[in-house]
């Protein structure tokens, strides 16, 4: 895979996949717990543990492959002033960008 340089954004560092199944079993289970409260009305209690505990299963299975949880950023691109071009592809460097 080659990208060029000049279209990178940013680099995170994502979390891992244990906070994000974490996050995701969290959600699912609320889901769950409030879909069970309101699709059965005779038994609440019963039927919201059963359906909260299958969406936090869901929900951390799906978490386990999607990162919800952003990570920290390693490298922001610099955003160019009005009168700078970005020279990166042409292999020139502007020094105002070289730290010290």
């Amino acid at each position: 895979m080659h990208v060029r340089r000049g279209a990178i954004r940013e680099i995170r560092v994502e979390k891992r996949n244990g906070a994000n199944s974490l996050a995701a079993a969290g959600l699912g289970g609320g889901i769950g717990a409030g879909f069970g409260g309101i699709a059965v009305a005779g038994a609440r209690g019963p039927a919201a543990y059963l359906l909260g505990t299958m969406g936090a299963m869901m929900g951390a299975r799906k978490g386990n492959d999607t990162h919800l949880l952003r990570g920290k950023v390693i490298y922001r691109a610099p955003v160019p002033t009005a009168g700078e071009t970005n020279r990166s592809s042409t292999g020139q460097v502007s020094n105002a960008r070289i730290a010290p």
